[in-house]
């Protein structure tokens, strides 16, 4: 018996006298942020959050209808919400008692508590609280992590089930859980929610699991049902099943089969319901199962002692005292002993093998060194060691690696190349890499012939893009061929020269008197457009100004000022 069941105080209640003295135990040491919330006149909360630092600081004296989170969050974002997901740490277990619902007093609750519940089938509360009509039962838990939520719900509901007939909250099973502060008023009864007993009792998950039998969160249950001394490993057959195997035995006359066998019921129904292919029941998958794990066992046993012989070849190849006898003699043990499943057998292989050795050890040495190996498999477990972790014990060289087979890590994808390659050598194909060489080079033989695109395309039977391709490969891994040495005389060669240089001179002749002729046309043009936009010009103006221009001329007429100080004579007659 683990000692979590036994009340051991080492404070006492009177150390509780405000509600700052209950929340600092309660969180202790605890980073991250608890919610505090109070219930308006309309029954609606008002949520606030405080580090756990502030929320100890706080005062509760008094306060209506005061809560607080038993466990704390964190940021998610740029702000907090009392939510499961938004969980930081796991603070404290929780059982909320409505014993009022069950016309029970809290003091008869209490008494059964103590004498039936208590170290039997619940631990020891390190809090009992009155919440003002009912019970709070508070269980600290040592800083649990958010990770741990699935064994903490698991205890969490193996609580509130074991107190239902108290009338606890069934209810009370989510870790973002708030509950009455103690020293605040409970407004439905009014009175002061109040510390009934203290332990000062700490636990965890796993030692109350262990305790109490509680299986792991997602850990399978299907119990074997045995009556009449007969094991049914699968249950019986459902209602569904039952009548659509009624229906089938009265359509084929046949008797019904026994609903309590799951594995028989099926079988019934799979034979006479006119399914060609039944879907693979249990009893399948579990022979499946075991022929993979025979498999494995193969598999395994194949490994080890394919390491077994790559240690025999590394030290066969390793001289002198300093070349990691102490960890391969280790290895050897353990692996012999996997291997065959004798203790002392696989020690006296072990011996053996350390006599081949270039400098031996010490037998009472290599036993005592290598007993670790025995007892890690006594206790039913073993060292598992990657192939590259056993290199990197044992210093393995790269020129000592190319002589061992088993740590030479081979992946998938080369072992299926491997294995298509072989299949098709065995068929006499070739890959459809070779074959596009095989056709690139076909292509590059008939060009050489002299055949067109056209011509190609129907000898190799392929299309006009997969020629474009293959001709742009071809092309570009071609090497230029050198030209052909003319042999020309140097008269001939200068006589040459002499007809490009004339035919050079007349083409630039001809060249230049075309532009001559353009650039000519193209000032004759500029001219007009010119002159066109100059008579536009003084026609637009002399529209658009002719009062101005009427008053001026009859000012000027008249002597009062003359023409040239109204600032247009230039502008409308220019010269």
């Amino acid at each position: 018996m683990l000692g979590i069941s036994a009340k051991t105080s080492y404070r006492t209640i009177q150390d509780f006298q405000t509600a700052s003295d209950y929340l600092s135990y309660l969180y202790g040491d605890v980073k991250g942020y608890t919610a505090k919330c109070r219930i308006s006149h309309k029954d609606s909360f008002y949520t606030e959050f405080y580090s756990t630092s502030n929320i100890v600081t706080t005062a509760f004296s008094g306060v209506l209808d005061a809560y607080v989170s038993m466990n704390t969050f964190f940021f998610k974002g740029k702000e907090i919400r009392r939510e499961q997901k938004n969980l930081k740490r796991l603070n404290t277990c929780y059982v909320d008692i409505d014993c009022y619902k069950v016309n029970r007093t809290k003091e008869s609750v209490l008494c059964e508590l103590e004498e039936d519940y208590f170290g039997s089938k619940i631990p020891y509360p390190t809090f009992i609280i009155d919440s003002g009509r009912g019970l709070y039962l508070i269980y600290k838990l040592r800083n649990e992590d958010r990770n741990a939520f699935p064994r903490w719900n698991r205890v969490q509901k193996y609580l509130v089930e074991q107190c239902l007939p108290l009338g606890a909250d069934s209810s009370c099973t989510d870790a973002a859980r708030i509950l009455r502060v103690p020293f605040s008023i409970n407004s439905k009864s009014n009175t002061a929610v109040k510390i009934l007993d203290f332990s000062d009792l700490t636990y965890s998950i796993y030692d109350i699991q262990a305790e109490y039998g509680i299986k792991y969160a997602g850990e399978k249950t299907a119990p074997k049902k045995e009556k009449a001394g007969v094991v049914y490993p699968y249950g019986e057959a459902t209602q569904k099943m039952r009548d659509y195997a009624s229906i089938l035995s009265e359509k084929h006359g046949v008797d019904l089969p026994d609903f309590k066998d799951y594995h028989k019921t099926q079988e019934f129904l799979a034979t006479y319901s006119g399914k060609k292919n039944p879907k693979r029941n249990k009893v399948t998958s579990f022979h499946a199962h075991n022929a993979y794990r025979e498999k494995n066992q193969s598999r395994k046993e194949e490994v080890l002692k394919a390491r077994i012989r790559d240690l025999e070849c590394l030290f066969s190849m390793r001289k002198g005292e300093d070349c990691k006898r102490e960890v391969g003699l280790f290895l050897y043990r353990l692996w012999m002993q996997e291997l065959i499943g004798d203790a002392e057998e696989a020690l006296q292989k072990t011996k053996e093998f350390n006599a081949t050795f270039d400098v031996p050890l010490n037998e009472k040495y290599v036993t005592t060194r290598t007993y670790s190996a025995e007892k890690k498999l006594k206790d039913g477990e073993t060292y598992l060691y990657s192939a590259k972790k056993i290199k990197q014990v044992l210093e393995i060289t790269k020129e000592e690696l190319k002589e061992l087979h088993s740590l030479t890590k081979i992946s998938k994808k080369t072992s299926n190349r491997k294995a298509y390659l072989t299949r098709l050598k065995k068929e006499g194909k070739i890959t459809k890499k070779e074959l596009v060489a095989n056709r690139r080079k076909q292509i590059s033989e008939l060009l050489k012939q002299g055949m067109d695109r056209k011509e190609i395309c129907r000898i190799l039977e392929i299309s006009r893009a997969t020629y474009q391709r293959d001709i742009a490969v071809v092309k570009a891994t071609v090497k230029p061929q050198e030209r052909p040495v003319n042999e020309e005389s140097t008269e001939e060669i200068k006589s040459n020269v002499e007809e490009r240089k004339i035919e050079i001179q007349a083409v630039q002749t001809t060249q230049n008197e075309q532009g001559n002729k353009q650039a000519k046309r193209k000032q004759e043009n500029q001219k007009r457009t010119d002159k066109t936009d100059r008579n536009s010009l003084f026609s637009c103006c002399i529209k658009n100004s002719a009062p101005i221009l009427k008053k001026a001329l009859r000012r000027s007429a008249a002597g009062v000022f003359p023409l040239w100080h109204y600032g247009v004579y230039d502008f409308y007659f220019p010269p």
